[in-house]
């Protein structure tokens, strides 16, 4: 498979890696482009790694890619559309998708829609991309991909946070800090396992299994249900898809500014 990387930060090195080390391409199939200099082929596939701004600086690079429907492109970039991509780059199959962090450690979740175009043999080809950083479901509905990013995307940071909020509870418990550190870091990692080992379970069930009638885990779970902790989540993630629905409506705006680009 051929494959063109467009963007070589982060996030490109990372796909790059994982494609050659899983196989999907040799190092001689694939080339990592920090902007689309130096394209000499078409490939199969374009992953598209570039931040959002960065995007109308690679059009007219991809544009010397004959556009065709034989040809992937798998874009990373948070706010951009499905219908951005085919206005500025016509012709081609696209793959929208939001990888989150996880990704770094192949335990990544990455989510991803398609264009009509895109036939089935495309869409588990991207599926096979997307699988060597850990695992990826398809959304039929693109407008959900907002939510995506709230819930999955951020997701991670969301952990972090409780985990932050229960080292520091434990600090004014009166332990050390690096005794609280190892002691949450280490509850989460073990709760993460119970979540995979009782993938048969539901939250709920795995609650129960933690959670005894009048012990203390459930006094702490009725002061979060008393104090609307369900209600502050739901709210974030909200706040969370409203910002990226604002994001996107501003990449819009912009390319609204520059509605053409030269060809170099």
């Amino acid at each position: 498979m051929k494959i063109a990387i467009i963007g070589m930060g982060h996030m490109g090195n990372l796909y790059a890696d994982a494609l050659v080390k899983n196989k999907i391409c040799s190092s001689d199939e694939q080339i990592g482009l920090g902007r689309g200099e130096g394209l000499t082929f078409n490939p199969e596939v374009v992953v598209l790694a570039v931040k959002p701004q960065d995007f109308a600086g690679v059009i007219p690079k991809l544009k010397k890619i004959k556009g065709d429907k034989s040809i992937l492109i798998i874009s990373i970039m948070a706010g951009i559309t499905i219908q951005e991509i085919e206005r500025n780059l016509p012709g081609f199959a696209v793959i929208r998708a939001m990888p989150n962090a996880a990704v770094v450690y192949n335990e990544g979740m990455t989510l991803f829609c398609n264009s009509p175009e895109v036939t089935d043999e495309q869409a588990s080809r991207g599926q096979l991309i997307f699988n060597c950083t850990g695992k990826s479901e398809r959304v039929e509905d693109e407008s959900l991909m907002d939510a995506v990013t709230a819930i999955s995307g951020s997701g991670p940071a969301y952990f972090f946070y409780l985990a932050e909020c229960l080292i520091q509870s434990a600090i004014r418990q009166g332990f050390k800090l690096e005794t609280a550190k190892r002691m949450v870091e280490q509850t989460f990692i073990g709760a993460g396992e119970m979540v995979k080992c009782r993938k048969k379970l539901s939250m709920e069930d795995k609650i129960e299994l933690v959670a005894s009638k009048g012990g203390t885990t459930r006094a702490a779970l009725n002061v979060f249900k008393t104090m609307g902790f369900g209600n502050i989540v739901d709210l974030a993630v909200r706040e969370a898809v409203e910002r990226g629905r604002m994001l996107g409506s501003m990449n819009k705006n912009e390319e609204t500014k520059h509605p053409s680009y030269p060809d170099f």
